[in-house]
């Protein structure tokens, strides 16, 4: 465990605080004693809501604060400064009036009430102040039982729950549904039929549809204080072109889209709820390529003067690591009118582990572009596509970096805050998580767009036989060493503190890679020169071992899914750690068999493997993406 080099003691806490001081205390007890130095808080008139200053001496530290945000935020530097040596004196005020974190909530995973509450607990501690929920179909919606089945969703008892929680932070808690596309886990369903557009769309303009969100909104209306609520509406493939265009004829999709808007905003007034809206979808109109990113887009002045003004518009952006371009299509969002939302991503989503730094190029454009251009709503993304592999709270320091950039007040990071502030609000050493990236982000992988590698998913979950990234790998058994000693910097760094255990999962996907990296190769070659005794060495030294380590991350994968999750979704994760370790079993029994002479070859290690780059890449650029597409050249349907 973390040492504390200095205890506190919260004396004066205003009573709407009392009750989140109180979980604080609970949660990182080691951090407070009655005789330790006192915090005293108070809230003032003079301060912004969100602003807060301290003031620091031997004697005691006194916060004042607009509200709870500033407070709490106060409290968390306090809290880091006294694990890192030294409390001062600061003040500060975010250039955001809100700022959170999205959880996806519906691809796979369906985060626990526990696990929202720590999220509320340690996000605040940072200085954020709202968290989105994204649910597609795990919330509850009366008279539609295949709403979110067998996926673990939400009761009506755990939303209000959470909201509840949330709220004693200053935090406002609100959901984002879906209310056009992406809804094909419920449209599946045969009973879904008469809502149906498209295999993933809702079918517009239909009654029963506007039935259906009706229902929804009046659930999401009964869970949540806050009055707002993210209607979805992005990427709608296929809008108008399914029974739609059976039902209601051939219709331009700007038309299908305003249409609709305009029916779902009566909904949302009927139930006292304000809307935003992913904004995708109008920009994908008024580009000739459909793009959401198109420098050259213009929308029909028809379509955009028919946009609700009241409805926000969220502009979402996980990609470009260039500030001009955020501030491009901040213009272009300005010019329809609406209030602007800006959705940031920390890479969870398609791997096991988030990406850190290239979530920190992200922010470092993204978040001084909203800055300079006015835009006072921010969200960090935690999407879960492709299983939701990765815990999202493996990016909570991709949102202390974000949450520096907001707070600072010249808008430039300090990275001995963030490292102090990280202690702070997750009992966590930054750099042990900056260690835990290096397992993708190393000399030896990268991306070709300058986005994240993914090497540690691409080449764990590659088939040890077929091994059809293997081309991609570099003969160098350097590689090796640096991934045995990153897994025991990683064992050393997940014992420093509860909340740093997790690093144990990198440490042993770490050394599993240490092992498995070029060792097709290496059986390949003993194999074709008939060396008996160096495959059953192989067998025994690194592809048993490679098994063991497999299995210890399933369970360390597994123990932490169940801790954080529904149960539910879970199968579909496990069946990948299972189907590896059996991949491997199967291999060294035959590769044991062929030892013996009891086969007289093992094709699945002897054919040549070819490179599936095309002519000219960087062979380190992994091309393939999605756990269907790494785990064994079949398409397999």
């Amino acid at each position: 465990m973390s040492a504390i080099p200095l205890p506190l003691s919260l004396r004066t806490v205003p009573e709407s605080l009392r009750f989140a001081a109180d979980e604080i205390v609970r949660f990182y007890p080691a951090r407070f004693a009655p005789d330790g130095l006192p915090v005293d808080i108070a809230f003032v008139p003079d301060l912004a809501p969100n602003a807060c200053r301290a003031e620091a001496d031997a004697a005691s530290v006194r916060i004042a604060a607009g509200g709870a945000t500033g407070a709490l935020r106060a409290l968390g530097r306090v809290m880091g400064a006294a694990l890192s040596g030294g409390i001062e004196s600061f003040a500060e005020a975010p250039f955001a009036t809100t700022f959170g974190i999205m959880p996806d909530c519906s691809r796979n995973a369906v985060p626990n009430v526990d696990t929202l509450r720590r999220l509320v607990l340690k996000t605040a501690l940072m200085g954020l102040n709202a968290m989105m929920l994204y649910v597609e179909d795990t919330f509850p919606v009366e008279g539609e039982p295949y709403f979110g089945y067998l996926r673990g969703g939400y009761t009506p008892d755990d939303l209000r729950a959470a909201d509840d929680y949330a709220a004693a932070f200053g935090v406002e808690l609100f959901p984002c549904i879906e209310a056009l596309g992406h809804m094909e886990q419920f449209l599946k369903w045969p009973a879904a039929a008469k809502y149906r557009d498209t295999d993933r769309v809702l079918c517009a303009l239909s009654d029963d549809t506007y039935d259906l969100l009706d229902r929804c909104l009046a659930s999401v209306a009964s869970c949540f204080r806050s009055r707002r609520v993210n209607l979805g509406m992005d990427e709608a493939w296929g809008l108008g072109t399914g029974e739609f265009r059976k039902r209601f004829g051939e219709r331009p999709t700007g038309e299908i889209m305003n249409e609709h808007l305009r029916r779902v905003r009566e909904i949302c007034a009927r139930h006292g709820l304000r809307p935003m809206i992913w904004s995708d979808m109008y920009f994908r109109i008024g580009s000739k390529t459909h793009s959401y990113y198109d420098p050259d887009w213009s929308l029909d002045p028809e379509v955009a003067a028919r946009i609700p003004r009241d409805v926000q518009l969220c502009y979402w952006d996980y990609y470009h690591i260039d500030r001009r371009d955020y501030e491009r299509f901040i213009g272009f969002h300005k010019r329809l009118g609406s209030d602007i939302v800006f959705a940031g991503g920390a890479w969870t989503w398609g791997r096991l582990w988030n990406s850190l730094a290239y979530s920190e190029r992200l922010a470092d454009a993204a978040i001084p572009a909203c800055r300079a251009n006015g835009v006072r709503d921010i969200f960090i993304t935690l999407w879960g596509d492709d299983g939701a592999e990765c815990d999202v709270e493996t990016a909570l320091p991709a949102i202390q970096h974000a949450a520096e950039l907001v707070y600072a007040p010249s808008g430039r990071l300090s990275r001995r805050l963030r490292a102090a502030n990280f202690l702070g609000s997750c009992d966590g050493r930054y750099a042990d998580w900056q260690a835990a990236d290096a397992v993708n982000t190393n000399e030896w992988f990268h991306d070709r767009s300058g986005g994240p590698s993914n090497a540690e998913k691409d080449f764990l979950w590659e088939d040890p036989a077929l091994a059809i990234l293997d081309p991609q790998c570099p003969d160098d058994p350097a590689i090796n060493a640096f991934y045995a000693r990153l897994a025991m910097r990683l064992l050393r760094a997940s014992r420093f503190s509860r909340e740093s255990a997790y690093l144990a999962f990198q440490a042993r996907v770490a050394r599993a890679l240490s092992l498995k990296l070029g060792l097709r190769n290496a059986l390949r070659d003993a194999v074709l020169a008939g060396d008996r005794d160096r495959v059953a060495e192989l067998v025994r030294t690194r592809l048993r071992p490679l098994g063991r380590e497999v299995a210890l991350a399933w369970r360390l994968r597994r123990d932490r899914w169940m801790a954080a999750n529904s149960p539910f979704g879970w199968e579909v994760v496990e069946a990948r750690f299972a189907q590896q370790c059996a991949r491997i079993d199967t291999l060294a029994d035959r590769l044991l068999a062929w030892t013996r002479g009891e086969l007289a070859s093992v094709p699945e290690i002897e054919t040549p493997l070819l490179p599936i780059q095309a002519p000219g890449d960087d062979p380190r650029c992994v091309t393939l993406s999605g756990y269907h597409n790494i785990k064994n050249p079949g398409c397999i349907k």
